[in-house]
Parts: C-alpha cells; sequence; structure tokens
C-alpha cells in the first residue's frame, strides 16, 4: 500500500515472495497481474521497510517538551515547563528538582526501541504522555507501557490550530532502561530545597509553638539569640536540600508551625514543623522534607529548651 502525503492510498497491491525471471509478480487492486523488478521488490520487503523505520522510542522528540504526565493505572505525576523552569502539578503543586527533570527529559530523547512488534501492552499498564512544541504546532506523544513484556504502543499525534491528527502509531519492544525512567512518583522529582525565597528577603520568623516572634530590621536581628534562630533556620529552609523527601513524617511528633514574612510584614506563607528519630521535618502541603538534625540543632532551632 503507498500513501500520499495526506496519508490517502495511492496504489494497493499484493507482492509474491519468489521471483520469476529476475522480476517479482505484482496483483493489483483491480485483479491484473503485472510484475516489477526485484530490487524494487527488495526495497518493498518488509524487512526492508521495517528498516527505515525511526528506532527512537519518540521520534523527534527533543528539549521543546512543554509537558509531562506518567499514570500508574491512576497514580498520576504531571509536569509543566513554566517559562524556563519545571513544578509538579498534579497530585501537588511543588517546584521540581530541575536536574532531576532534565535528566528524564535526556532519557526520553535518548530511549531506542529493541524491535518493533505486533502485541499489545497488556497488564501492569504506565501510560506516558508527553507534549512538545509551540502551541500552534504541537506535538502530543501517547506511550503505553506494559511493564512486565516491556512491549509498547506510541502514537503521535500533531496538533495544527484546532484540528489534532494521529500521524504514526507503531507498537515496540522498549528496553528495561525506558520503563525504569518511568518509575518516578512525586518525591523523586519535587526540589529538595523547603523555600525558595532567598534567606536575605526574610524580614520575620514566628515559632507558634512557642509564641516567639523574630523580627529583621535594617540594623539586623533583635538579639544574638534571635540572630542564631533565626540564621539557624533560613540555613535550614533556604540554603540546605532536604536529606529525605517523602509524603509522610511517620512517627515523627508534631511540633507546631513555623511563619515566614518578607520586610513590610509580606507574609511569605507557614510551614508544619514535626521532629523525630534524629530528623527534623518541614511541609507545605502534602510533601515532607527531611533533615537530619542533632539535639544542639534543635536547641538552636527553638524546636526544644535547653537543659
Amino acid at each position: 500500500m503507498i500513501l500520499d502525503q495526506n496519508r490517502e492510498v495511492v496504489r494497493e497491491f499484493g507482492m509474491s515472495s519468489v521471483a520469476l525471471g529476475g522480476r517479482v509478480p505484482v496483483l493489483t487492486s483491480d485483479d491484473e497481474w503485472g510484475t516489477i523488478e526485484r530490487e524494487l521488490a527488495n526495497f518493498l520487503s518488509l524487512d526492508s521497510l521495517l528498516a527505515w523505520r525511526d528506532p527512537a522510542v519518540l521520534p523527534g522528540l527533543d528539549a521543546s517538551a512543554v509537558t509531562i504526565s506518567i499514570d500508574r493505572e491512576g497514580d498520576l505525576l504531571a509536569l509543566r515547563r513554566v517559562g524556563t523552569s519545571w513544578a509538579v502539578e498534579l497530585p501537588v503543586v511543588e517546584p521540581v528538582d530541575g536536574a532531576r527533570v532534565q535528566e528524564l527529559i535526556d532519557g526520553l530523547v535518548a530511549a531506542r526501541s529493541e524491535r518493533f512488534v505486533e502485541g499489545k501492552p497488556e497488564q501492569d499498564i504506565v501510560t506516558l504522555m508527553v507534549e512538545a512544541g509551540p502551541s500552534g504546532d504541537r506535538r502530543r506523544y501517547t506511550a503505553i507501557i506494559d511493564t512486565g513484556s516491556l512491549v509498547a504502543d506510541v502514537m503521535l499525534f500533531k496538533t495544527d490550530g484546532e484540528t489534532t491528527t494521529e500521524v504514526a502509531r507503531a507498537s515496540m519492544r522498549v528496553p528495561e532502561e525506558f520503563a525504569g525512567l518511568l518509575d518516578l512518583d512525586v518525591t523523586d522529582v519535587v526540589s529538595r530545597r523547603s523555600v525558595a525565597t532567598p534567606a536575605s528577603e526574610v524580614a520575620g520568623i514566628t515559632l507558634e509553638w512557642s509564641d516567639r516572634e523574630i523580627a529583621r530590621t535594617s540594623s539586623g536581628w533583635a538579639s544574638s539569640e534571635d540572630e542564631s534562630t533565626a540564621e539557624s533556620w533560613l540555613d535550614l529552609l533556604t540554603r540546605r536540600d532536604a536529606d529525605e523527601v517523602a509524603l509522610s513524617a511517620g512517627d515523627a511528633e508534631g511540633v507546631g508551625t513555623i511563619g515566614l514574612a518578607g520586610f513590610g510584614d509580606l507574609a511569605m506563607g507557614s510551614l508544619r514543623v514535626r521532629a523525630g528519630g534524629g530528623m527534623l521535618w518541614v511541609a507545605r502541603d502534602r510533601v515532607w522534607r527531611g533533615y537530619r538534625v542533632g539535639e544542639d540543632d534543635l536547641v538552636r532551632l527553638g524546636v526544644v529548651a535547653p537543659e
């Protein structure tokens, strides 16, 4: 079957597998017999045509990706590019670890199929969806992967204005590394920094559990004790990467809430605090970031009183 650029059938014929006198018999859709050169028949053989297929799992994907979603049978992770940065959209709204997302994109771009197959994914399904390109010329890749057999059904759609068209589809066996790329949850990709705001922009800290308010003026913190506590918190929240990220703080006991404010009493939000097992956990929403701390650290942070 020969198609034109609009995927309309131009010519359809059947081809013999045996050459006669250096030529191969063909039967057209009008039930007329003819012959073609053996070289052309070899070119049109299934093995030869498959050799022309792009081995890339997501052919044409590049750094223009704007959305990535991974759905593990209802457990959805959705990422979106915002300007030059990426953010998590689902299951929570959080900034991401840029290096981790770039590693994911690089892996998707580089992935190559092991071979093309006739089968389809059947169980242990993971669905990958990637959108790339400008809004007026958007490409959408959808890959349905059986993580057991590693068989993937990959589709490419193109959106031109308001019209979306499927332009390619293939079943293939993907390498284990490709399936491994998609073995992610939100804790693998979120930023390990609790607060993105620079420490220099924080002018007030409120420790709700002790009714303690610490304020910074143009000349600095009010006292050396306030300075020690405030800088300890700012170092932990704005400069230090968490040692662990989880959706639960486990058995850590609740301490209370810490509030942050900018200059001019600008509210900068609050974080819940838990402590236990040598860890201090903080969270704005569902994502908890854990820091290894000693007893002296907890004293400087005002979490426990000095003995």
